[in-house]
């Protein structure tokens, strides 16, 4: 038995805690909410990305993890249809756009408060992009 939503947001969750999930309860495991949880890295991350298959929604707002998640998101992640990465100040253009181009069922993803983005032109019609710029 598993669970198909998990919210973690801003709990004390470890890199242990999520390798333990990622091994017990993830073959549901839709939607999980990491924003805010200071105690993980993006090999935990990882480890929920990889044994999910069926997760849709990730939240890593706030999240330091999210700095070395990217990467493995997109190469891992192409199921996720929805990625929260607001006020990561140290996401890139370069790991935003792979993601784009690797999750080809993202259709929402919220960069807001990302500063080094504030100039990134994303022209991806498939995908809402929530941002600090007016539209």
């Amino acid at each position: 038995m598993g669970f198909a939503v998990l919210d973690l947001a801003e709990t004390s969750t470890t890199d242990a805690g999520l390798t333990e999930m990622a091994a017990n309860r993830c073959p549901l495991l839709q939607c999980i909410d990491l924003s805010g949880c200071r105690f993980i890295t993006a090999s935990g991350v990882q480890e929920i990305i990889t044994h999910s298959p069926r997760l849709r929604i990730l939240g890593l707002a706030m999240c330091p993890a999210a700095r070395g998640s990217l990467f493995p998101i997109a190469h891992y992640g192409h199921n996720i249809e929805k990625l929260n990465l607001a006020s990561n100040d140290w996401v890139t253009a370069q790991q935003v756009i792979s993601v784009l181009d690797m999750c080809m069922r993202l259709t929402w993803i919220d960069i807001r408060g990302c500063v080094n983005l504030r100039t990134l032109q994303l022209h991806k019609a498939r995908v809402r992009i929530i941002t600090d710029q007016r539209e």
